[in-house]
């Protein structure tokens, strides 16, 4: 028997306000992107939580650093103007992390220049 495996775990700063939407069924949805340095760039994730963890999600900051684990899912649409897909995460559960550092104040944890390789 095989299985298959979709699991998707994930570090990074709040990039966008969190939103919190209601169904007519009663079930909530929070949607938020993070962002996640690389080397040379920076990647933007979608995320979705329901339910009481949406509840808790839009309570969120931009900055705020948290780890997420989640399914990865191909949203695709069709309508006149265009048609598109994008991947998102419909992340189960978030652990915040830390708020957003001040960028007047160098963090004490920071690589100095002479520290980058």
């Amino acid at each position: 028997m095989s299985t298959y495996l979709n699991e998707v775990c994930m570090t990074g700063r709040v990039s966008i306000k969190p939103t919190l939407k209601f169904f007519e069924s009663g079930a909530s949805v929070c949607e938020l992107n993070i962002a996640i340095n690389r080397k040379n760039a920076v990647d933007y994730f979608t995320l979705k939580f329901w339910g009481d963890v949406a509840e808790r999600a839009v309570q969120l900051q931009v900055g705020d650093m948290i780890e997420t684990s989640g399914e990865l899912q191909l949203e695709t649409w069709s309508n006149e103007k265009s048609t598109g897909s994008k991947f998102t995460i419909n992340a189960k559960y978030f652990e915040y992390k830390s708020a957003k550092q001040n960028s007047s104040k160098p963090s004490k944890s920071a690589p100095t220049p002479q520290d980058e390789f």
